[in-house]
């Protein structure tokens, strides 16, 4: 690489300045204070830009402020060189926020920045990294040596070893192996540990495997617990299902005797309505021909007289009149109406029990609530509680009326019961008449008062005629009002609709059913079904509650297993990067063996040279510290008990020796900034002896205020390009 121009547009103290630099030997002179290390930093600024090396971000160095124009809105420059015979122009603007590096093939003018390397960094494209394979740390280390500082910063070591270990695997120079390391670092560092919980994925996935095991075990209890419930609502469901069984037994058994009633009632307005056109046919007949058919009589009997069995006939149908009566008692329909009702009552009062339960639930959720995430839902616990209010008052005037129900049908029981007792009672009466003139039915015991009243009524007058009339449109009446006591707002029809199907073989099936037993046991089965129902709702609200407050087993399981794929992806992955950052490393701390012997005996050479033979066996370290053998004594000695002016002499030739080895021959210019002021002639004599060899192979600029070093050249007849500033 060979610069030829350099143009300081506005560069520190420089305003359109041009400098002409050749190949071989340059001297750029000028008095202190004239500008000489300013140009040294455009050379390092138009290659590398001002940026503080090794930074995960972009940081200005100091040298920007320090060459910042203070009078001038600008801060660029041109600088012009040839690689490989290739000319090349690179423009750079320095300033901040219009930071731009622009690289032309000189030639044609065609823009190749997009060639070189980009830095993520810096967001600007990097031309030396391309075209001269080094970056700011190795320039100043090496090929760029100011004012008393030939010795190399404890940087260049890593980045001699990056070299070194690139040549001896034949690497391409392009790859940098301390970028590798570095990259190798950032993603052991980006992948984490166990312990970095929140700053690492590693971390991170273990911290969530531990929640899902967690999760993991709270499921397990809440399915444990879960099942428990199930089973119970299970057997509750079964228990529901053999209520509803016994529920239909006793609903089909009250059907039958309904419809065993509803056959006596249709058998008994069916005999009733006979009699009643039995009778309006005799009245239809007296009133027609004003006279009775008279029927024979068992004269020789003596109780079979007209007096006697008429007033038994009377006597019989009063008595069949008032067993009807309470055989067909409205009361025992309002006995049933009553049941039913209180029935009704008590499914209310327990939905009213069940709303001040939900209610009193709510207000305890919605206080919870309120105290978990916000007083405002403390007002939604006004609701239940006016419905509270409501229930409980609501279910006061219930029991009242519900405990008035069940002292109304406690009476009516009672009632019922002597009803009953005295419907035997007539029953047995009337039987008696039926025997006593050997009658199995009433009907037998009409016809016969007929047949003895026929008799009697020849010898009659109109007036016994009229009476009779009379008694026959009494008993119509009454059999009217029989029958329509027996119909109860039914039509015949209905009775006998209703008991359509009905056997003699289901009559003594149903003559042993109580129809007050069976509507207790029925109203308890309901009771009881209905708390079972509750229970089973309670069970079920329970199983969905516990259930939404986790997710499914299978689902957490499955979860787990794949973090755990994760954990051990990533912990394979972090092995691996450190497995290989460690091999690297390794190489890395070796290759200082196998390159030293070369290395040694290139500084040797030109330690011997500048030394004028006093030195030649060198020794440098890993970390690029010198030690040299004492031709006195053949002892190795440590470089900083020589000399000043020695000590620079090493270190100087260490850095020629290093660009040599890990540069080959891409020869880099040197760029010298009053670096020999502290040398004596002697020294400086053999330096620029050595520096003229070099501009052989390499460009040299040599910024010096003093003429010795012109004089030297002049006078060893070295040729060199002289720049006065």
């Amino acid at each position: 690489m060979i610069i030829t121009e350099l143009f300081l547009n506005s560069f520190g103290k420089f305003k359109n300045k041009t400098i002409t630099l050749k190949d071989g030997f340059n001297i750029i002179y000028g008095d202190n204070e004239a500008g000489k290390t300013t140009i040294h930093k455009f050379i390092e600024g138009m290659l590398f830009g001002f940026f503080k090396p090794y930074s995960k971000k972009r940081i200005y160095s100091e040298d920007y402020d320090r060459y910042l124009p203070w009078d001038y809105p600008e801060y660029s420059g041109i600088l012009k060189c040839i690689i490989n015979e290739h000319a090349f122009r690179i423009e750079r603007n320095f300033l901040k926020g219009s930071d731009e590096v622009k690289i032309f093939d000189e030639e044609t003018g065609e823009d190749i920045s997009h060639i070189s390397e980009y830095d993520n960094i810096t967001r600007l494209h990097q031309p030396t990294t391309t075209y001269m394979g080094l970056n700011s740390t190795v320039f100043n280390n090496t090929i760029s040596i100011s004012q008393g500082n030939s010795k190399s910063e404890e940087a260049l070591s890593k980045e001699v070893k990056d070299s070194l270990i690139n040549l001896g695997g034949s690497l391409d120079e392009d790859i940098s192996i301390k970028k590798v390391l570095e990259k190798l670092d950032e993603k052991i560092n980006d992948i984490g540990t166990e312990k970095r919980i929140k700053t690492s994925p590693l971390g991170k996935v273990v911290e969530e495997i531990e929640k899902l095991e967690k999760e993991k075990e709270k499921a397990l209890s809440i399915s444990i617990e879960v099942k428990d419930y199930q089973e119970k609502a299970n057997s509750l469901l079964e228990e529901i299902n053999q209520l509803n069984v016994k529920k239909n037994e006793i609903e089909n058994k009250i059907n039958l005797l309904e419809i065993y009633q509803a056959f006596q009632k249709y058998e008994k307005s069916k005999e009733l309505l006979e009699e009643i056109n039995e009778l309006k046919v005799q009245l239809d007949e007296y009133e027609n021909t004003k006279d009775l058919i008279l029927c024979n009589s068992k004269e020789n009997n003596p109780i079979f007289n007209n007096k006697n069995i008429n007033e038994k006939l009377y006597k019989y149908e009063e008595l069949e009149e008032e067993k009807n009566k309470l055989l067909y008692n409205n009361e025992y329909n309002s006995l049933m109406f009553l049941n039913t009702r209180a029935e009704e009552k008590l499914r209310s009062l327990r939905k009213m029990n069940m709303i001040k339960i939900i209610s009193v639930m709510g207000i305890i959720v919605s206080f919870l609530l309120g105290l978990k995430i916000s007083k405002t839902i403390y007002y939604i616990s006004v609701f239940p509680f006016v419905v509270l209010v409501y229930s409980f008052f609501s279910s006061k005037e219930l029991n009242k009326y519900v405990r008035n129900l069940k002292l109304q049908i406690g009476e009516m029981e009672g009632k019922d019961n002597s009803r009953k007792k005295t419907i035997e009672e007539l029953e047995i009466e009337m039987e008696d008449i039926l025997k006593i003139f050997k009658c199995k039915t009433k009907a037998d015991l009409r016809r016969l008062a007929i047949d003895i009243t026929e008799k009697d009524l020849t010898v009659k007058d109109d007036l016994e005629k009229k009476k009779s009339y009379e008694r026959l449109s009494q008993l119509l009446e009454s059999k009217k009002s029989l029958y329509n006591n027996i119909l109860d707002n039914y039509s015949i029809e209905f009775l006998r609709k209703k008991s359509e199907g009905f056997t003699e073989a289901m009559e003594q099936s149903v003559e042993v059913l109580d129809k007050q037993t069976l509507l207790e046991d029925l109203s308890s089965i309901n009771d009881i079904i209905i708390e079972t129902k509750d229970e089973l709702t309670r069970l079920e609200e329970k199983i969905r509650f516990l259930s939404n407050l986790t997710t499914e087993l299978v689902q957490i399981e499955e979860e787990i297993i794949r973090k755990k794929n994760m954990q051990n992806e990533y912990e394979n992955r972090r092995e691996a990067l450190i497995l290989a950052r460690s091999t690297i490393d390794k190489i890395s701390k070796n290759i200082q063996r196998d390159f030293a012997p070369k290395l040694n005996s290139m500084v040797g050479e030109i330690i011997q040279s500048i030394t004028s033979n006093k030195y030649h066996d060198v020794k440098i370290t890993e970390g690029l510290n010198i030690k040299v053998v004492d031709p006195r004594n053949n002892k190795l000695v440590d470089v900083e008990k020589l000399s000043c002016g020695t000590i620079d002499q090493l270190y100087f030739g260490m850095r020629l020796g290093i660009i040599n080895i890990i540069k080959g021959e891409n020869n880099l210019p040197l760029i010298l900034d009053d670096s020999f002021v502290q040398y004596d002639y002697d020294r400086l004599e053999n330096i620029l002896k050595l520096l003229s060899k070099e501009g052989l192979k390499r460009q040299i600029i040599l910024f010096t205020c003093h003429e010795r070093e012109k004089e030297i050249l002049n006078k060893q007849g070295v040729n060199f390009n002289l720049v006065n500033l």
